[in-house]
Order: C-alpha cells, then sequence, then structure tokens
C-alpha cells in the first residue's frame, strides 16, 4: 500500500495507554498519516474543534468503563471524524460495542500489517468522499460499556497493574521474573511490588504462587495425572516443595484429589472484579 507525502491523512493519536511497554504506535500509521500526540481527552476536544482531522487513534491498554465512556462522548461530539481503538483487550463484546458506537474499528493489539493496511485503505476512502461532499449532521447515541470493562473501583490502582495479571495468565507455567512483570507495568521492581500490595492487599509473588496452586487442582481432576506432571506444569520446579504448599494451601495432599471433581470453592484473593480465573474458586491463606 503506497500513499504519496503530500498526500498523508491528518491524525491525532490519544495515548490512553497506561503501560510504557504497551506506548507506541505502528509504524504504519506513521507512514501514511501525520500524527500528533495527545494523552488527555479534554485537551483534545478544542483541537479537534480548531483543526481537520482524518482520524483519531484512540489507544488504550485495558481500558476502564470511565475512558471507554469518555470516548464515547468525544465521537458523539465529532461524529464525522473517523476513530478507531486500538487495545490490548480482545473482546467481542467491546468491539461490538465500538461498532455501535460508530467507531471506524476495533483492533486488538499486536496490529497486523494487513488490519493497519485494510484500516487506512478505509480512511483514505472516507477522506476523499468528505472532501467531496458537504458536511451533514451525524446522529449518534450512547451504547452502554459492556459490563467486562474495567471496574472502576480502586480503578487509578488496578488498571496500571491489569498488565502483570495478564502476563501471571500466560505465563504462570514458566519462569516468572519480578523485573519482567514490573517492566510490563512500566515500574520499577520495587514500586510494582509495593503498588501491588498496597492495590490487592497480598504480595505478587504469593499471588502467583496461589494462581499456580489453583491451576493444579484443576489438572488433578485427570484421574491419569502424576503430581510431577502437575508440578512442572504449574510452573513449580521441585515436587517436593509442590507438595508442602499444596497441603499448607489446601490442607490435604495432592495425591487426594487426584481424578476427583472440583467441587470446593477456591476464589482468587484479588477483588472479585479484577479476578484472572473463575470466581467459583476460593483460596485459604
Amino acid at each position: 500500500m503506497e500513499s504519496a507525502p503530500d498526500k498523508k491523512l491528518n491524525a491525532v493519536w490519544l495515548d490512553l495507554t497506561l503501560s510504557t511497554v504497551q506506548s507506541e504506535l505502528p509504524s504504519i500509521f506513521y507512514d501514511h498519516c501525520k500524527i500528533q500526540s495527545c494523552d488527555n481527552v479534554d485537551v483534545l476536544r478544542p483541537r479537534l474543534k480548531n483543526s481537520k482531522q482524518d482520524l483519531v487513534i484512540v489507544d488504550f491498554d485495558y481500558p476502564s468503563k470511565i475512558d471507554l465512556a469518555r470516548v464515547a462522548d468525544l465521537k458523539i461530539e465529532f461524529p464525522s471524524i473517523p476513530m478507531l481503538i486500538l487495545t490490548v483487550q480482545h473482546s467481542e463484546s467491546l468491539a461490538v460495542w465500538a461498532f455501535r458506537s460508530r467507531f471506524l474499528d476495533y483492533i486488538a493489539k499486536p496490529v497486523s500489517r494487513t488490519e493497519a493496511e485494510h484500516c487506512l485503505r478505509r480512511l483514505e476512502e472516507i477522506a476523499h468522499w468528505r472532501g467531496l461532499q458537504t458536511e451533514r449532521v451525524v446522529v449518534n447515541r450512547r451504547e452502554s460499556v459492556p459490563q467486562e470493562a474495567n471496574a472502576t473501583k480502586k480503578d487509578s490502582g488496578h488498571r496500571s497493574l491489569v498488565p502483570a495479571i495478564s502476563f501471571v495468565e500466560k505465563n504462570f507455567r514458566s519462569r516468572v521474573i519480578n523485573e519482567d512483570v514490573a517492566a510490563e507495568c512500566g515500574m520499577n521492581p520495587f514500586y510494582f511490588s509495593k503498588r501491588f500490595k498496597e492495590t490487592y492487599a497480598i504480595g505478587f509473588h504469593e499471588y502467583l504462587t496461589r494462581y499456580r496452586l489453583r491451576e493444579a487442582r484443576r489438572l488433578l481432576e485427570i484421574p491419569s495425572v502424576s503430581i510431577t506432571q502437575v508440578c512442572f506444569s504449574c510452573g513449580f520446579n521441585d515436587a517436593s516443595h509442590f507438595t508442602r504448599v499444596f497441603k499448607k494451601y489446601f490442607g490435604a495432599l495432592p495425591s487426594s484429589y487426584i481424578g476427583k471433581p472440583l467441587k470446593e470453592k477456591f476464589e482468587d484473593e484479588i477483588c472479585p472484579e479484577y479476578s484472572p480465573v473463575p470466581k467459583n474458586t476460593k483460596g485459604k491463606g
């Protein structure tokens, strides 16, 4: 997809990401757009009133209900300006919400080149026809934000730590290094540990251990599974250590659970609104 330098689209990148790891716009947008950056909806609003824009790129990592509502209001106020949502959060319901709210697209990061090119082709067509038509009044209505968007309770603390919760979900089977998780949240290790404990009332490594134990309990439902298999599958590297911490947490040896359906309720220690595991599980401290 080629675009002449003097035909670049005028775009504003509204960067609402909280993690520095996620705060990077795909280079293809710079190839086809003149990008201006902004990190505040209120600052962007007068800019949209006073200059012609072909696109607003709304960039999230894990959007909250408040942020989604604010950008929806922005779209209602400027209905003729195409707005694109980029986010780490893969969500069919949020994608449907974005479509109904008349956003150009909802793309989960990392953005593939094919997705970006398809979006840019649509934008160039829109910009072309906008230049040939008189301005029309477009009426948008507010769509309710889906429940799965992050809750607002403890929002300022939680949202900056969501990348850590996601990291655990994806990597608990492997070695998890504190520095790597802190970097995902854009924090140094000391501040990350302090922030996690203040927000969730549990240390990060304790949370990681308990997450692994709950996953181990689920695997033990398989009749033919071995303790060693479960141990290494859930990120533990020593079967004896695994057995000790399992008994301390669940009050019984792993062997006593083999082949038994999960009937107990072992909930995650983190507030259920933010729980990365099913809410039908509750752990002992």
